[in-house]
């Protein structure tokens, strides 16, 4: 009967151990990318107890670690061979930019004590004898610098950029930069004066002081560090102060198991064994990594490296639209710009071919007005001529009269009307000489009456005097009562001035012409 509950126990154990293979032949494989800094077997051993730990709280999924190396990281995300990665920050970083990883916790790094940290940094420092190196500006004068690798974040770059920022490239301005692989290999050739100056991770020397290797006072540290937590940070340190290693996901996995997976990991405990042996506390929530973008930036590191750097083809590639668009409109702008510049040639030559028209028709009509001058004073020269040779040619016709008219009335007549005609006179008449009685007699008349003019005695009349004197008399002002009255028909109107002339023959005074005008007499007159 015992054999019969052995063999149905030994039954029911495989049967058992058969679901149970079963079962978990059928659970989701998420695989967990490890960067393994110190080889895949140190990687194995302190990351494994985290897969344990993933796939005991999520229900229905594996974990398992994939150890990789630097190299082997870029092509596991880009082929997405793993599910999550645990990485330093600047590898985490790389991939981020590349391939949109995201992270999901940051790690608690233990230090000493026990106490969990989520930053570091780097150590610049020298021995503690070397007077001549105080302050980071003090490198520009040391020849020999060693960090640990050029890929090592707190071994070398936090370092490097601190340098950059006082002008210092350690490739170029030092005698010899020197790379060793482990931390405390860089701090014992400080202290055996192999190097003048050294670069390591925060910690390393608290932790080799610890150990008892080295003596903290105989070193010093040079500069101070900075950034998010430096207040409570227990360590020496000169850089910035950067986060520890992130948790990430890759972009394909399901946002669902990255969920439960920040959960677990924000729930573990540092007694817990996956923290133990990963050295760790356990994790927090992701902390702000883009002072290590900006640093990867600055150092043209991983996808940065040609970054603020222009190159023509990728230029042309990101611009080649606002390029064509550009070359387009100056082209158009280039033909509208020749356009209007040839019109404002044409513009500019009218201009001066108008300018040059106005200008000889200005002088042309200067011209003109001149010659137009001139004609009109010609014209009046030769009017003012005419008019005198008529005049000449009327008093011309005076003499005619001796020879046509035989009646010296009306030859006398003829010459009064002719002479008023030919002066600027409205009125005239004649008085002859009675030498006998002593008197003067009007004999003829113009534009007056016989009985405006009535017999003058020699006495002391005007006409009497010009017969003694014989010499004109101009009288210019006559009374408004005289009895010369001009009769215009409508109205009467007194002469303005006089003229009264002698009449003569072989120099005997036969009597005096008379005659008026209403206006001033011309010196012609």
């Amino acid at each position: 009967m015992f054999k019969n509950i052995l063999i149905k126990l030994s039954v029911f154990l495989i049967v058992v151990l058969l679901l149970s293979k079963t079962s978990l032949a059928k659970e989701p494989l998420l695989k967990v990318g490890v960067l393994a800094k110190r080889g895949v077997e140190q990687a194995t051993q302190q990351w494994s107890a985290t897969a344990e730990f993933l796939s005991e709280n999520i229900k229905g999924y594996r974990f398992k670690i994939i150890p990789l190396g630097f190299e082997e990281i870029l092509p596991k995300v880009a082929t997405g061979d793993i599910d999550f990665l645990i990485a330093n920050p600047s590898v985490y970083i790389e991939m981020e930019t590349l391939y949109g990883v995201s992270r999901l916790a940051t790690m608690k790094n233990i230090g000493l004590e026990g106490v969990g940290l989520t930053v570091f940094g780097g150590v610049i420092f020298t021995k503690a004898d070397r007077n001549d190196i105080n302050t980071l500006n003090d490198l520009l004068n040391i020849s020999s610098f060693m960090a640990v690798k050029e890929n090592s974040l707190g071994g070398f770059q936090t370092a490097w950029q601190e340098l950059k920022k006082i002008n210092i490239d350690p490739y170029t301005d030092f005698e010899k930069l020197i790379f060793r692989s482990k931390h405390d290999l860089v701090v014992y050739a400080v202290a055996n004066g192999e190097v003048d100056v050294g670069t390591v991770r925060t910690d390393t020397l608290e932790r080799m002081a610890h150990e008892g290797k080295i003596n903290l006072d105989d070193f010093k540290v040079i500069g101070s560090g900075y950034g998010e937590g430096i207040k409570n940070f227990p360590y020496k340190v000169s850089t910035m102060l950067v986060p520890e290693w992130p948790f990430a996901k890759l972009s394909h996995t399901s946002d669902d198991v990255a969920q439960a997976v920040t959960i677990a990991l924000l729930e573990m405990q540092a007694s817990d064994k996956a923290a133990v042996l990963g050295k760790n506390v356990g994790w927090t929530v992701p902390l702000n990594y883009q002072p290590i973008r900006t640093l990867m930036q600055e150092l043209h590191l991983g996808p940065f490296r040609d970054f603020g750097k222009v190159s023509l083809s990728k230029f042309f590639d990101e611009y080649w639209r606002w390029i064509i668009a550009f070359i387009i409109t100056f082209t158009i702008l280039l033909v509208l710009l020749s356009y209007i510049l040839k019109i404002n040639g044409k513009l500019k030559y009218s201009e001066k071919v108008l300018t040059t028209e106005v200008n000889e028709r200005q002088k042309a009509e200067i011209s003109l007005a001149e010659h137009s001058k001139k004609l009109q004073e010609q014209i009046k020269q030769n009017s003012l001529s005419l008019a005198y040779l008529e005049k000449i040619r009327k008093f011309h016709e005076l003499t005619s009269l001796l020879i046509t008219t035989l009646n010296p009335k009306a030859l006398l007549q003829k010459a009064l009307d002719r002479i008023v005609e030919l002066s600027e006179s409205e009125i005239g008449g004649i008085y002859l000489v009675d030498s006998v009685n002593q008197t003067m007699s009007p004999f003829v008349f113009h534009g007056i009456s016989a009985k405006a003019m009535g017999n003058v005695g020699f006495g002391e009349s005007l006409p009497a005097q010009v017969v003694a004197d014989n010499k004109r008399r101009h009288i210019k002002k006559i009374p408004e009562n005289c009895i010369l009255m001009v009769d215009f028909g409508f109205a009467k109107s007194c002469p303005k001035e006089l003229l009264m002339l002698p009449m003569q023959s072989k120099d005997k005074v036969l009597g005096v012409i008379i005659l008026g005008s209403l206006k001033e007499y011309s010196d012609d007159d």
